[in-house]
């Protein structure tokens, strides 16, 4: 598990999928991983909700952790598939964060990618 250090995904493969995503969140977070209740890590949105409400916990308490979960998912984007796209919109992008007083903070800390994610997910929803 890292720490404070940025995610290097150098080994990962050129498509992140559910399973991908999965085994990724073990290797890199075991902790949020072991917050999946048993039989839940087939269920995408469940485990992207879940590591949702940990990024904005985090963020609610300014942890500079929470750097390390941006850069995570920003990296999970960059490579996933359609579904895991679709569970990153869905489940994570909308909405968030849920506290008002964290939307400037996640709008300085988000990296780009998820940034224009968010952007083109409220598009896509006001059409």
């Amino acid at each position: 598990m890292q720490t404070d250090k940025e995610i290097d995904d150098s080994s990962w493969p050129e498509t992140v999928n559910h399973n991908v995503f999965i085994t990724l969140l073990k290797f890199h977070f075991p902790d949020i991983y072991q917050t999946i209740e048993d039989g839940s890590a087939d269920l995408l949105h469940i485990v992207m909700g879940n590591f949702r409400n940990v990024v904005e916990e985090n963020l609610s308490l300014r942890e500079k952790r929470t750097h390390q979960y941006f850069d995570f998912l920003s990296k999970v984007l960059d490579k996933a598939d359609d579904d895991l796209i679709n569970a990153i919109e869905l489940s994570f992008l909308s909405g968030f964060p849920q506290n008002r007083e964290d939307i400037e903070t996640a709008a300085n800390w988000m990296p780009e990618n998820l940034k224009r994610a968010k952007k083109d997910l409220r598009k896509k929803l006001s059409n």
